[in-house]
């Protein structure tokens, strides 16, 4: 009995410690196309999965459409390849936790 409602006490204060907003600042919107960024936790659980469901989509994306770009136009295979799947991967993979400029990190 009290082993359950230990857990049950830990489960919550987890939960509502991730609930809790990271630093709350009100910023217009053009201060927030400067200083890009998301709270660590939100970045963690709904940015870093949908990067990463956004990476799969795109990359079977360029599956099917490789060989229509290489046979009509192979000198914009750089430019789709980066776009479907470099910079997706990037934004998942390459990028410090809580920062959302994946353009800014450089080359693949």
């Amino acid at each position: 009995m009290w082993k359950q409602c230990r857990v049950i006490v830990v489960a919550l204060t987890l939960a509502a410690w991730m609930a809790l907003p990271n630093a709350a600042m009100a910023v217009s919107y053009e201060d927030s196309l400067d200083d890009c960024s998301y709270p660590k936790m939100a970045d963690l659980y709904l940015m870093r999965p949908l990067g990463f469901a956004t990476l799969v989509g795109s990359s079977m994306l360029w599956i099917v459409s490789s060989p229509l770009y290489l046979l009509t136009a192979p000198g914009d295979m750089d430019d789709v390849t980066k776009t479907l799947v470099h910079e997706p991967f990037r934004f998942t993979f390459n990028r410090p936790l809580g920062e959302c400029a994946a353009a800014e990190l450089g080359h693949f």
